[in-house]
């Protein structure tokens, strides 16, 4: 075992310090409002069209078609 860990290549640890301040910059950044990152564009034409009411109510009432079913009787 000893062997493998001489073998394998070093990574200093982080000390936690670095580690801070990694933190607060990930920290800032999440805390950002998303509004920042939207564009707002301005134009003279709606970009939705207003709708109107109809003048003629489009649905009509429909009645369900419900037939009387017979249970049978189960058999056991």
């Amino acid at each position: 075992v000893d062997k493998i860990l001489k073998n394998a290549p070093s990574v200093p640890p982080l000390s936690s310090a670095e580690a801070d301040k990694t933190d607060e910059k990930e920290e800032k950044e999440i805390r950002q409002p998303v509004i920042d990152k939207i564009e707002v564009v301005e134009s003279e034409e709606p970009l939705v069209e207003p709708i109107y009411p109809a003048e003629e109510s489009v649905v009509e009432s429909v009645q369900p078609k419900v037939e009387p079913v017979e249970l049978e009787p189960e058999e056991k």
